[in-house]
């Protein structure tokens, strides 16, 4: 039998430049990859934040008018609650981020009471985003922090508001604002318009 001489077996392995060679590709598509990832799971984030308030708001409006009577969404501190309270509209202005609580507000005083029902709550948000309300319209805020929106049998909203939400570094690209004027049909602005 004859042994193969070490000439004529394969050799198998990179060298150390192939190495640095891929190292250094990899290297570029991160930089350039991660950056980019970062801005679509930001913007994504927030989109759906501010995306699940005008959905409930938008809930709410229709609730007032399918049922005839005011209907509620406020700021609200302990919003999955049997008796959930609105969170004190002259606190900080981000009290939107522990959540908000729909319900039909029959002596339209934006306070729940037995005589009112609960129809939908959302959780306090897991993110570092922070929901922000003001009174008025874009172009003419008050200043006034707005905690909750009631609109009438008709569809109407009787305080008109914008509620901005933005990441923890405020960064103005990714912000987006939810504008409820008193027609009751909210809309969602970007951030060249947000306050």
């Amino acid at each position: 039998m004859e042994l193969l001489s070490n000439s004529r077996l394969g050799q198998y392995g990179v060298t150390l430049i192939e190495l640095l060679v891929v190292m250094s590709i990899a290297a570029i598509l991160m930089a350039i990859g991660v950056p980019t990832y970062q801005t679509v799971v930001n913007e994504d984030r927030i989109a759906a934040e501010i995306n699940d308030l005008s959905g409930d708001v938008a809930f709410a409006r229709t609730a007032a008018v399918g049922r005839g009577v005011p209907v509620t969404i406020c700021a609200s501190t302990a919003p999955s609650a049997a008796n959930p309270v609105c969170s004190n509209p002259g606190a900080a202005l981000a009290d939107w981020v522990t959540g908000w609580v729909v319900f039909t507000d029959v002596k339209a005083n934006h306070t729940f009471t037995a005589s009112d029902t609960v129809l939908r709550y959302h959780p306090p948000l897991t993110s570092s985003d922070t929901l922000s309300g003001m009174g008025g319209t874009i172009g003419n805020l008050t200043g006034t922090p707005q905690g909750s929106f009631t609109f009438n049998r008709m569809g109407a909203d009787t305080s008109p508001g914008v509620i901005t939400v933005h990441d923890a570094g405020n960064t103005m690209a990714w912000r987006r604002c939810l504008v409820v004027p008193m027609s009751g049909e909210a809309t969602v602005d970007s951030a060249s318009t947000c306050p």
